[in-house]
């Protein structure tokens, strides 16, 4: 049965207003991410049961579904796509694995899409500071233009703080110290989602910004 046949028992989530609520927990694609997507990608929506529909009383239901969809639609502004649902829903009555589901550009919590590889070998080797690291956040980064054979030239700190703490070694103490660790750069973005949309980016100086979703250049 089609689900335009079926009552619509959820809403979507509004990742663009959870990622403003929770800019360092909750990451979402970038706009340049979204315009990549092509008809057969796979992106991930949070579907939310609708009060009517949700059984309270029951503890082992949910009331929120995360679940992919495969895009067989999509507008020439990259506003509005169409999808078919990957998963079966568990939580969520009324919908089924292959149901049809309508959603905009803001519903897209997280893409399947692959690295570019012409800009990033995720093989090679990054440097990353172990607070960044531990804590899984990167504020500040920089990506050298001369590097060695195996090296991506990336160097990430937890913040801008950190990496001025590390350029000078006099302002360096027992409980502020800098530790860097050498990995791949698979390892540092399986570690931290958001460096994800970092990688692929150009040598320079970058920041994370809050309202943007993304690393900007300084």
């Amino acid at each position: 049965m089609n689900i335009d046949e079926k009552p619509i028992s959820y809403t979507l989530t509004d990742a663009i207003q959870m990622h403003k609520e929770f800019p360092r927990t909750f990451l979402i694609p970038t706009k340049s991410e979204i315009k990549r997507l092509k008809v057969g990608d796979m992106v991930k929506l949070f579907f939310q049961t609708k009060d009517e529909f949700y059984n309270k009383e029951d503890e082992s239901i949910f009331d929120t579904e995360r679940m992919w969809v495969e895009l067989i639609s999509i507008d020439d502004n990259y506003q509005n796509f169409t999808g078919i649902l990957a998963n079966q829903p568990i939580c969520t009555p009324y919908l089924d694995m292959d149901d049809i589901v309508h959603f905009q550009s803001n519903h897209i919590c997280a893409t399947m899409l692959p690295y570019d590889i012409a800009k990033i070998d995720v093989n090679m080797s990054c440097m990353i500071s172990q607070r960044a690291f531990n804590e899984k956040f990167v504020d500040f980064a920089i990506r050298k233009k001369d590097t060695g054979d195996g090296e991506s030239g990336w160097l990430f700190f937890y913040d801008r703080n950190e990496y001025d703490h590390w350029r000078n070694e006099s302002l360096q103490s027992n409980d502020k110290k800098c530790e860097m660790t050498q990995v791949k750069v698979s390892t540092a973005t399986h570690q931290i989602s958001s460096l994800e949309i970092l990688v692929e980016k150009e040598p320079g100086i970058y920041i994370f910004s809050e309202n943007e979703g993304d690393y900007i250049s300084i």
